[in-house]
């Protein structure tokens, strides 16, 4: 006997790719084609099986309709234009179907299903590789499992659509939104996120296995936001640079800046602003303090950063971000007070000693040239009498150095002062004329630091044990002299180069710096002091 499916097809000759089929004694008709192979992946299906009803004049211009949308929609998927626009599309509004569906738990005979890329509903069971979201079997909301495919398939993709992708798949799979700009792009990663309620399993093997895909996750994000040229403005190193123009930054503040910042991006990658999370900042704080660094050394290094998080935030340069991630970030506390970690001076027996061991450290027998030996020399008498920084002291030009005064330009605060030419430091002028420091291609601030290694060898050899004491330990020694000799506040600045203690008075006071009587004080008090 005929079956009603052969017996339709006898009465009635069918378009093509409409069949019939039995349904609770009924005949019903269905749409069903073969998607081409090269298409499945994109399409994130074998076949098309849709319902057309049970209506065969319905039935049939519902066929002739997917047939004519289905020619296109292959044609178009021949460039890759094409296929990202279609996805783009279909995600949006299947996304809004699925929604409705699972919403009003009409979901009987469909099942909605999420590749890691597009989300389709079907009345048929989805591939393997697919996970339910709903359907017959109910829910699988555990999306992150499907991390390993995600990447896989991104591989494939440009840089800007694998950003966005993954982007999206971290929000909806693993609740973490911290690489959206502003709010998500995808309307299926905005629904799925809003449906499933992704959350850190507690089992402490699923744990661990989530964290370890999360990790590998945000590890590819900030690869593929490195390769990136979309963000480049955003970026926390070209921040920086324009943060530097607009505050007219001292060459001093620009190294201190660039070489923190550097660090953090080393370990953390060159983010735009958006991206630093606080979970981010807090394991780099960690690292901080894993590397040796005190408590208030940590602190310093988030400094530069703070400062151009406020200003982006209060220019409104960075879409998406208007709150400061620091504040979620908790600062070591160091325990101890300033004058307790402070480098500390050398008393008169000390100094005493100190340079002479010098005269063996930095002495024909030394490993170092004439030229070098008598430049730190020079250098570390020039630093007892100016409280100048080592390399400071090596900033310094012929045209510094004048036989009545010292000129000292370049400061880490970029606050420059000028001192007069103690007779202490008579011939100083003249070995500055004569080529002075003698460089060549070597860099101050290497100079600065090899100096600074060999004294501290010398005399850490030599019994002091005190870690306080250091080369630039100069300065201290500098201002212990001149407290003693009962000099003020006001003369200790003008030699160190310090203006903060004065308050509102610094907006009417002038230096003693800047004028003869200033200058002939300051030259009084210097050469006052004797070390040796």
């Amino acid at each position: 006997m005929p079956t009603a499916k052969q017996q339709a097809k006898e009465q009635i000759e069918f378009p093509r790719y409409m069949a019939a089929y039995s349904r609770q004694n009924r005949v019903a008709f269905k749409y069903l084609r073969d998607v081409p192979k090269a298409l499945q992946p994109r399409l994130g299906r074998k076949r098309w099986d849709l319902s057309l009803g049970s209506k065969f004049d319905q039935a049939k211009i519902k066929c002739e309709a997917y047939t004519k949308e289905h020619d296109q929609l292959i044609a178009r998927l021949g460039s890759d234009d094409g296929a990202r626009e279609h996805v783009s599309t279909r995600n949006s509004g299947t996304a809004a179907l699925a929604a409705e569906h699972i919403l009003n738990q009409r979901l009987e005979h469909h099942y909605v299903a999420f590749d890691g890329e597009a989300l389709s509903i079907s009345t048929t069971k989805p591939h393997d590789d697919a996970i339910v979201i709903a359907g017959e079997a109910g829910p699988e909301q555990e999306l992150w499992r499907q991390t390993e495919a995600v990447l896989s398939r991104s591989g494939q993709m440009p840089t800007d659509i694998a950003i966005k992708t993954l982007s999206n798949f971290a929000a909806y799979a693993f609740g973490d939104t911290s690489h959206l700009a502003s709010e998500m792009s995808d309307p299926i990663g905005a629904k799925l996120t809003e449906l499933l309620q992704p959350a850190r399993p507690t089992a402490i093997g699923s744990a661990a296995v989530y964290d370890a895909l999360h990790t590998a996750l945000n590890s590819r994000l900030a690869e593929l936001v490195g390769q990136s040229k979309e963000s480049d403005g955003y970026r926390l190193s070209s921040l920086r640079e324009r943060y530097f123009k607009l505050n007219n930054s001292s060459a001093a503040t620009m190294r201190s800046y660039r070489g923190k910042i550097d660090t953090m991006t080393d370990k953390l990658g060159d983010l735009p602003l958006h991206q630093f999370t606080p979970e981010k900042l807090r394991l780099y704080r960690d690292h901080l303090l894993e590397e040796g660094l005190k408590p208030e050394s940590v602190a310093q290094y988030f400094a530069p950063v703070k400062a151009i998080m406020r200003w982006a935030i209060s220019e409104e340069l960075v879409p998406g971000f208007d709150a400061m991630p620091t504040d979620k970030v908790k600062m070591p506390r160091a325990g101890t007070h300033i004058e307790a970690t402070r480098w500390q001076r050398f008393d008169d027996g000390e100094i005493k000693r100190i340079w002479g061991l010098l005269q063996k450290a930095w002495g024909p027998d030394s490993r170092y040239d004439p030229d070098r030996q008598e430049a730190f020399k020079w250098a570390f008498r020039v630093a007892l009498y100016t409280a100048a920084r080592p390399v400071e002291v090596f900033r310094m030009k012929p045209e510094s150095v004048t036989p009545d005064s010292i000129y000292i330009t370049e400061t880490k605060t970029g606050i420059s002062r000028t001192l007069p030419m103690t007779m202490h430091l008579t011939g100083f002028h003249e070995f500055m004329q004569a080529g002075g420091w003698k460089l060549g291609k070597t860099k101050p601030e290497s100079v600065a630091g090899t100096m600074s290694d060999s004294f501290t060898k010398a005399i850490r050899q030599a019994g002091f044990t005190n870690d306080r004491h250091v080369l630039y330990s100069t300065k201290d020694t500098l201002v212990d002299r001149l407290q003693r000799a009962g000099h003020s506040d006001d003369v200790i600045r003008g030699i160190t180069g310090h203006v903060s203690g004065q308050g509102q008075l610094r907006n009417y006071k002038t230096r003693l710096n800047d004028t003869p009587e200033g200058l002939a004080m300051l030259r009084k008090a210097l050469d006052a002091v004797e070390y040796w």
